[in-house]
């Protein structure tokens, strides 16, 4: 038995394969076009992401350099020498035989709403063979005056108010600047808790939140530092909650 296929039937079968193969060459096409694709949307999504972060990170960063720090405890160790030969104008008319003193203590200062409400200095001053050891303290800063930004790092000591002057001045501290600061004022310098110096001058630098300076005025201290500085690091600077507002050195990984 013959079996006919009439031309309509024929047609429609044609029809009917021929859809099929297009719609299997389509899919595969959207399918090898959606591969292609993936990896470029996922590096732009990436960008945008990565975009969005550094643009949230750079807000928050000058958001938070320009805070400033009102309330802080800082505190740190006091390790300097002090001797004739560091001064220019005589070390070349003098022996290499002067004497070296070595100067180690602490020192600590507590700011409450930019206004200093405690500073101590406690050291030792020795010559380098062990002998002529005394215990210096240095109290009672009053008068303090903050030197505006544009000011040199180390101005003249002159440049600090006389004894009984008020001030009206603000200490803080910001991430903008390193966490560095200057002040000038007056103090007492005692021995064995006498006061030997009283209103001497003086100024304070701290650098970058890790290194300090003391330097008090010479002639009101009989010259006994050599109208050198005395030198030291910061251990730790503390925030109104006792946070570290600057890690550490000594806990840095």
């Amino acid at each position: 038995m013959t079996t006919r296929i009439s031309g309509t039937l024929y047609a429609s079968s044609n029809t009917l394969k021929f859809e099929f193969i297009y719609r299997k060459i389509v899919r595969s096409a959207a399918l090898i076009f959606l591969v292609l694709i993936l990896p470029y949307s996922t590096n732009y999504m990436s960008n945008l992401s990565a975009e969005a972060q550094t643009s949230l990170t750079t807000t928050q960063d000058d958001q938070n350099s320009a805070e400033a720090i009102q309330t802080f405890s800082i505190d740190g160790a006091i390790g300097s020498l002090v001797t004739d030969p560091l001064n220019p104008a005589i070390r070349e008319n003098v022996s290499d035989s002067l004497p070296i003193y070595v100067l180690v203590g602490n020192w600590s200062m507590n700011v409450v709403n930019g206004d200093v409400n405690y500073f101590q200095v406690d050291f030792i001053m020795g010559l380098q063979d062990g002998t002529q050891m005394q215990v210096y303290s240095i109290e009672n800063l009053e008068n303090i005056v903050i030197p505006p930004p544009s000011s040199s790092s180390s101005p003249a000591v002159e440049a600090v108010p006389s004894p009984g002057q008020e001030f009206s001045s603000s200490l803080f501290l910001t991430p903008a600047n390193n966490y560095s600061l200057s002040l000038f004022g007056y103090v007492d310098v005692l021995t064995n808790d006498t006061i030997i110096w009283q209103n001497v001058p003086l100024s304070i630098d701290i650098f970058n939140g890790n290194t300090m300076s003391i330097l008090l005025y010479p002639s009101d201290t009989d010259d006994r530092f050599k109208g050198q500085p005395i030198y030291g690091i910061v251990t730790s600077i503390l925030d109104a909650n006792n946070n570290p507002i600057k890690p550490s050195i000594w806990t840095a990984t």
